[in-house]
């Protein structure tokens, strides 16, 4: 559990669930600096729960029809989660399914 704003709520490992490593530790790719990490806090139905992030690079908006197919050659544990890929700020990013994530974190607890 983590108090977050006085308030308890749930930690859990999103890392595990996509079967990724971490980056603590590690530096930016782009610019060398630090990453810092930071726990977000999400509300997806009565409960809250908190996951640990190494960066929040902030929350675009996008059109679904901008979302980009994932391409076959990409295989992972966690790739059933990814709805397909945005580029954003010249980077490309795989956008999760909420309620597929949001049940795999219930799930885990």
């Amino acid at each position: 559990p983590a108090n977050i704003k006085g308030g308890t709520s749930l930690v859990v490992d999103v890392a595990h669930i996509l079967g990724v490593r971490p980056g603590v530790g590690e530096r930016d790719w782009e610019d060398g600096r630090p990453i810092v990490p930071r726990l977000v806090l999400i509300c997806p139905r009565r409960n809250s729960l908190a996951f640990p992030v190494d960066e929040v690079l902030g929350i675009p908006r996008f059109e679904s029809s901008k979302l980009g197919h994932i391409p076959g050659t990409v295989d992972g544990q966690g790739m059933s989660l990814v709805s397909g890929l945005i580029h954003l700020e010249g980077r490309t990013i795989g956008v999760l399914n909420p309620d597929t994530l949001f049940k795999m974190m219930e799930e885990s607890i």
